[in-house]
């Protein structure tokens, strides 16, 4: 489903800072994104699965900071999200003050509430029922105006991409292959897994809702054909071939050498001992480094540059043995 939600970054190019983890939602994570009475209501109405992801704006550099979360939400059948979207309207609450009824342009069945958010952010909240998802937008910004916009924008984009989505049948989610491809069980991955995000791969579109830069991103992976990505401790891309390994490597580096607003890039460290091809970068937050196996792509980032290295020479020797 990652792949079938909107990023924010393509709503507002701006809209590119991460704000949250982005993440598969369980029911029992609904109350991070909702009111408790509103979360109780989407389980009641048999909540399935969902897929979130939120960016803001707020960097120095950009005025009037916006922020955007979209979640689209699995529900049973059509039957189930259109009874539950106005519900979950009526009841989610957020901010000190009340909330109030609000209309989202070119989106008439859109039930939307704005009100005013912790931050003192005037906020838009909608939910739209869109065959057996609910589209949930979550907009702030310095006008509720524009916070309408934002989640408007959104809609425009959110509902052609869900309606092109064929999601796997209810009944068989149980069956779905968690590694159809291999690569996860080839991706070294936590001792105790610690996110619900990882032990998965996810196709190129879907990738980009991990990335620190998603625009940038973009442009990477395209060029390198990256068909896969599996995060465990180390990340693992795969791509059409070696020689697009290679220049991904190349661009991931460019890329942390430009660091984010406010931050200093990273700079190159050593390489990995014995492993010729292989390049470390350092920043004041941390080491990464980087190696390629035939089309496959490592990154392996921690704190102190040893744990990188040893983390990508480990991915290594799996991806080599496998």
């Amino acid at each position: 489903m990652s792949s079938a939600v909107v990023g924010p970054w393509e709503v507002d190019p701006d809209l590119n800072r991460k704000d949250m983890p982005n993440a598969v939602m369980k029911a029992e994570a609904l109350d991070d994104v909702f009111s408790r009475e509103a979360a109780n209501i989407a389980i009641t109405h048999g909540y399935v699965t969902g897929f979130a992801n939120a960016r803001s704006t707020n960097d120095s550099a950009i005025p009037h900071d916006r922020r955007l979360k979209n979640f689209v939400m699995r529900f049973p059948d059509a039957d189930a999200a259109a009874a539950v979207a106005p519900l979950l309207s009526s009841a989610d609450r957020f901010g000190p003050g009340p909330v109030s009824p609000i209309s989202i342009a070119g989106h008439p069945d859109t039930h939307a509430i704005a009100g005013v958010s912790d931050k003192g952010k005037q906020a838009v909240a909608a939910f739209t029922a869109r065959g057996p998802f609910v589209l949930y937008q979550w907009g702030d910004a310095s006008s509720t105006q524009t916070a309408a916009q934002i989640v408007s924008a959104t809609l425009d984009k959110q509902i052609p991409a869900i309606d092109q989505f064929q999601p796997t049948d209810v009944t068989e989610l149980v069956n779905l292959p968690r590694d159809p491809s291999g690569l996860v069980s080839r991706t070294i991955q936590q001792k105790e897994q610690r996110s619900i995000n990882s032990a998965y791969a996810y196709d190129r579109r879907g990738s980009l809702n991990f990335a620190l830069d998603p625009i940038a991103m973009a442009a990477i992976e395209d060029d390198a054909g990256v068909e896969l990505m599996s995060a465990g401790v180390a990340t693992v891309f795969q791509t059409k071939d070696a020689a697009a390994a290679a220049r991904m490597v190349a661009a991931l580096i460019t890329l942390a050498a430009k660091g984010r607003p406010g931050q200093a890039g990273a700079t190159p460290t050593d390489p990995i001992p014995n492993l010729p091809g292989s390049q470390c970068v350092a920043d004041e937050n941390s080491n990464t480094c980087y190696a390629t196996v035939d089309r496959y792509v490592i990154e392996a980032g921690q704190r102190e540059l040893l744990d990188a290295q040893q983390l990508a020479a480990a991915q290594y020797r799996v991806l080599q043995s496998k």
